[in-house]
């Protein structure tokens, strides 16, 4: 949006001209599961033009949470208007830690969790296509 537009305009309206913009391929390989997928980082890469044309940023925050004997990390991806105006929206998704992770200790399983669940919240935050999406935490 330009100027006084985005000062008009809706955060989902915004969120929508993002959406409309990034592109995000799954250009890394994972050769154990014989499958493309994209990271973490390469969706939060592809989204900083589009935000950054749209006047919106986005922060992310991570909360453990329990569900039955298991937890999970909820994360929580919150965009706004970068210019201060009013709007708001949240998103969150959740990734189980693995109970046990061959060659991990306990603080990589988790931070392998956040990415996963990060990665989903921005997913679902921008509609960055996952219908096909074979990515996954590595097997247990």
């Amino acid at each position: 949006m330009e100027g006084s537009e985005q000062q008009t305009g809706s955060i989902l309206g915004a969120v929508a001209q993002v959406q409309r913009s990034v592109v995000v391929p799954k250009s890394r390989y994972n050769d154990y599961g014989n499958f493309s997928y994209r990271s973490f980082e390469d969706i939060v890469a592809a989204l900083k033009k589009p935000c950054e044309e749209a006047g919106v940023a986005f922060t992310m925050r991570d909360e453990i949470a329990q569900v039955g004997d298991r937890y999970y990390v909820k994360a929580t991806v919150d965009v706004f208007f970068s210019d201060g105006s009013p709007g708001r929206l949240s998103t969150t998704a959740y990734a189980r830690e693995a109970e046990r992770k061959t060659g991990s200790d306990d603080a990589q399983v988790t931070g392998m969790a956040s990415s996963y669940a990060r990665k989903y919240a921005l997913c679902g935050a921008f509609a960055i296509d996952g219908e096909s999406d074979h990515d996954r935490l590595p097997p247990a």
